[in-house]
C-alpha cells in the first residue's frame, strides 16, 4: 500500500491563490484546512503535491534560508486529460518549453506565479 505521507511540499506566501491558479490550470484541490493551512493540488483523486504557508515551512525547516520556487523541477506524468491541461497552462502560465508535437514523447514544462517549475509529460500508448 503506498505511503499516504508520501508526497512532495511547495511553500507558497499565499495558498489560497496558489491553489486558484493550479485551479484555472484545470487541476484540483483540497481547500486550505489540512494541517497549518496546508491544500493538496490533485488530478482527479490522485495528490499530486501538496501548498504550504511558507511561514509554518520556514518554522518547521528554519535552515531553508534560500527563496521559494528556485531550486526544483517537479515532473508529473500519467494525466488523463493531457491536452485539455496543456491548453490550460498555455493560456494561464508562463510556458518555458513546450514539445507537443512529438508523439513519442510530449511535455510542457511551465513556472507557476510561485516561480516553481513544473513538467507535464504524457508518452501516448503505442
Amino acid at each position: 500500500m503506498p505511503d499516504p505521507f508520501a508526497h512532495t511540499v511547495l511553500a507558497v506566501p499565499d495558498v489560497a491563490r496558489t491553489l486558484a491558479a493550479y485551479r484555472q490550470l484545470g487541476f484540483t484541490g483540497t481547500p486550505p484546512h489540512l494541517a497549518e493551512g496546508m491544500a493538496a493540488v490533485q488530478q482527479g483523486t490522485t495528490t499530486l503535491f501538496v501548498l504550504q504557508p511558507e511561514h509554518a515551512f520556514r518554522q518547521q525547516y528554519p535552515q531553508a534560508s534560500r527563496p521559494l520556487g528556485a531550486t526544483a523541477t517537479i515532473t508529473i506524468t500519467g494525466l488523463p486529460n493531457f491536452d485539455h491541461v496543456a491548453t490550460r497552462i498555455r493560456a494561464h502560465a508562463e510556458v518555458i518549453t513546450d514539445h507537443t508535437d512529438d508523439p513519442s514523447y510530449r511535455v510542457i514544462v511551465f513556472r507557476d506565479l510561485n516561480g516553481y517549475i513544473l513538467a507535464i509529460s504524457d508518452t501516448p500508448p503505442s
